[in-house]
């Protein structure tokens, strides 16, 4: 069965807009447009604000087989497209570095299942001509939703399977309905911090820093950001997660720890935020990472299930 336009935007979750492209493909965006408009301020933030991270195509039912063909409209064509049901992986497809369309197909186990397929992290996808055979319903959207504020460990980069990204590897412990607002390279920059109209926030999740422990304002920087993440959404809740370790060479432990002391000091100010220790949630060994920076699948996993454990015991 190919799916019409108002069926097909029924699977998408993890979107705040979903926009018309050329061949009839559509993708997805996870900031506003003015909020992409501020962020052209540098190109490198900008095209990554509207990759597919965290965007998922999600159905009930006895289906057998879902296939899409997927576009790359910008960024790194290198990286995964992956099936899920039940929560346990049943399909991974790896897209190449020269191809910007193909046909994708996963099989699906049989019997009644939840079916949860993870668009690429790295780049901005297009999707069309979407088809399921067999009996499905769309998921409705989850009660909680959940904004995440983050980098580039947030969008996923280093893990190189998109259902491996911490935030995804959480969430299907927690079950968010969420939007993904990881930006490779990005810190706390309070000016990107703006209304989104529609979407108001039940909870927040932020988890950034570490591209700015070398910084001499980051204490200007981190007060500010909480000063208008208050201002545009106050009183939600606020879960701030201090940065995880890192040993790369541009490394300096001792700043990121001031760092992280400095992020619980602003957090204190206020009654909404909760501070999780980072360095409590990947382990300091670099089996765990790819490059002693970013978490790998392995990294990524531990981190996901690590957080989503402090959040439930928290009860946040």
């Amino acid at each position: 069965m190919k799916l019409d336009d108002k069926q097909l935007r029924s699977l998408v979750h993890g979107a705040y807009s979903i926009k018309e492209r050329d061949g009839g493909f559509i993708s997805f965006t996870h900031y506003t447009d003015e909020q992409v408009d501020y962020l052209t301020f540098n190109t490198f933030y900008s095209e990554r604000a509207v990759y597919s991270s965290s965007v998922t195509l999600e159905f009930t039912g006895t289906a057998e087989k879902i296939a899409f063909t997927y576009r790359v409209f910008g960024g790194h064509p290198s990286d995964t497209i992956e099936a899920y049901a039940d929560g346990f992986p049943v399909g991974i497809y790896h897209t190449e570095g020269n191809v910007i369309e193909a046909r994708v197909e996963f099989i699906l186990p049989p019997g009644n299942k939840n079916v949860v397929v993870y668009l690429p992290l790295d780049f901005e996808c297009g999707i069309k001509d979407v088809e399921i055979d067999g009996e499905w319903a769309p998921v409705a959207p989850r009660e909680t939703k959940v904004l995440w504020i983050g980098d580039s460990i947030t969008q996923g980069y280093g893990t190189f399977m998109t259902g491996e990204t911490y935030v995804n590897v959480a969430n299907r412990a927690l079950g968010y309905e969420i939007l993904n607002q990881g930006i490779g390279g990005y810190w706390y920059d309070e000016r990107v911090m703006k209304p989104m109209p529609g979407y108001y926030p039940d909870k927040i999740i932020v988890a950034m820093g570490t591209n700015q422990h070398h910084s001499a304002d980051k204490l200007e920087r981190v007060t500010k950001f909480y000063e208008a993440l208050d201002a545009v959404y106050p009183g939600v809740p606020v879960l701030a997660i201090t940065p995880i370790w890192r040993g790369d060479p541009t490394s300096n432990l001792a700043e990121l720890t001031e760092l992280s002391a400095m992020i619980a000091d602003v957090a204190a100010g206020y009654d909404n935020i909760r501070v999780v220790d980072g360095f409590t949630l990947v382990p300091h060994l670099k089996d765990y990472y790819f490059d002693l920076l970013h978490p790998n699948a392995l990294g990524g996993h531990v981190y996901g299930e690590n957080l989503a454990a402090h959040i439930k015991k928290i009860g946040f």
